[in-house]
């Protein structure tokens, strides 16, 4: 796919090999595109400054480059440490986050999504409000809900620093119900 949503067809695919340099597998011949793609790791691992140096690849920087593992690569390399999160039993800990606004919404007025995951089993509960600040109302309803169906309380929740679950409601049910409230780091998924 091209900017915009446009799409291209995959006419071919081959080596490029030239005398002297690294050879590129699986290079691509895209309908409608002026070159052919290829990956980046590859450059990487097959001698990017011989290329640049060359002029092979058009688009790289004419910099001249000194380190042996190069920016792009670097970041191509790197993977984040997600959060592990080690439960026990059910209801232990709630993963809950909001979907929202979507662009239509729904015939009784709906427009967010609450989504509650139970850490342990993956069993995930979905309701549909109208406003962001529903939130609250639609954990304190599971809440009930999962005490009375299950006869067990739910022990911690997880959300992000929005202000539909960082407030003074959510603050004082977790209080009384003794359930423990923690937050994501900002700018990383759960």
């Amino acid at each position: 796919m091209f900017g915009g949503g446009a799409k291209g067809k995959i006419t071919g695919r081959a080596c490029l090999s030239v005398d002297g340099l690294p050879e590129l597998e699986h290079v691509l011949l895209v309908d409608g595109l002026t070159v052919n793609l290829i990956r980046i790791s590859q450059l990487c691992k097959r001698g990017m400054k011989q290329l640049i140096s060359k002029k092979v690849v058009n688009g790289l920087p004419k910099n001249e480059i000194k380190e042996k593992v190069y920016g792009e690569c670097q970041v191509g390399k790197q993977t984040k440490v997600s959060q592990q999160v080690v439960t026990t039993r059910v209801l232990e800990v709630l993963h809950m986050d909001l979907m929202g606004p979507m662009q239509v919404q729904s015939i009784g007025g709906k427009k967010y999504i609450y989504v509650c995951v139970d850490n342990f089993s993956r069993y995930t509960w979905m309701k549909f409000i109208r406003e962001k600040s529903d939130a609250f109302d639609a954990f304190q309803q599971l809440a009930t809900q999962t005490r009375r169906e299950k006869g067990i309380t739910i022990i911690r929740i997880m959300s992000d620093h929005d202000k539909e679950f960082e407030n003074s409601n959510f603050n004082e049910l977790c209080s009384s119900k003794v359930i423990k409230h923690e937050f994501s780091t900002p700018i990383t998924p759960q």
